[in-house]
């Protein structure tokens, strides 16, 4: 995905946001860094060692990894925490591949789904915040910091019902008209 395709789904999820009345002046998440991005941590992150802790985190809360579908709408934590777990494998061939931005993108969206799972209120605010500072991290040129933002933004609306993944992906693709 090339930066021109990041900044349009920016664009559309600002207004998708804007419809839904967020505030991202009062509605950031407590780990929101605007200097390491809407994940925190020091860069350039590890996303093998994520891989790897997520998947002790998952087995020991006797996560079952579920494979969702592209078209429904999330159904509850269990459902989304499932679907999160049946990534990492594919997430692993994607490092091995080298295919680190959708990687990222992977692991930003595992967080923002955790993320969308726990916090009441305030989600879309959230979501706001992180894609303003995805425009700070491509004038940056920093892409790391712009696809876990991409990611987190993602699994935020996938875990609160808003879009379907595979509305999602339809978002993320090149030269595709988006559904939803």
């Amino acid at each position: 995905m090339d930066d021109n395709k990041i900044r349009e789904v920016i664009g559309r999820y600002r207004s998708f946001i804007a419809g839904e009345g967020a505030n991202s002046a009062t509605d950031q998440p407590a780990h929101f860094d605007r200097a390491t991005g809407p994940t925190g941590g020091a860069r350039p992150f590890d996303a093998a060692r994520y891989v790897a802790d997520m998947r002790q985190f998952f087995t020991a809360m006797g996560v079952k990894p579920v494979y969702f579908g592209l078209e429904k709408k999330t159904t509850g934590a269990e459902s989304v925490l499932g679907h999160c777990s049946q990534m990492l494998d594919q997430m692993d061939a994607f490092l091995a591949q080298g295919r680190r931005d959708k990687a990222l993108r992977w692991v930003g969206f595992i967080r923002g789904c955790i993320y969308g799972i726990a916090a009441v209120e305030g989600t879309l605010g959230a979501c706001s915040a992180v894609l303003t500072a995805m425009e700070d991290c491509l004038a940056a040129a920093d892409r790391d910091g712009a696809f876990l933002g991409l990611g987190f933004v993602q699994g935020v609306l996938f875990a609160t019902g808003r879009f379907s993944i595979g509305e999602l992906a339809d978002h993320s693709r090149p030269d595709q008209p988006a559904r939803g």
